[in-house]
């Protein structure tokens, strides 16, 4: 999990000072105060996306996702598929 790196990372960086349970878990609470606004935006903008399925000129459906939208357009030669997608 992200946060977990996080608290691990901020304890590595500070190994030289000595943290009390009070202080892990105010670093803990802060990380996770911080990093929440950002996963919850995440979410929302992908969890309400209408994921359409499309079939290109060499036959294949495709989803077309956030991955395989940037996939095609950078590989596929074809325009006519591009525009499509």
């Amino acid at each position: 999990m992200i946060i977990d790196f996080g608290i691990s990372d901020l304890l590595r960086l500070q190994k030289n000072m000595f943290l009390d349970e009070d202080k892990k878990i105010s670093y803990y609470l802060i990380i996770v105060h911080f990093s929440a606004p950002k996963n919850i935006y995440s979410e929302v903008t992908i969890s309400d996306m209408i994921w359409y399925e499309v079939v290109l000129s060499d036959g294949r459906k495709i989803v077309v996702t956030s991955a395989n939208y940037s996939k095609e357009i950078s590989t596929n030669r074809n325009q006519e598929d591009r525009k499509i997608i």
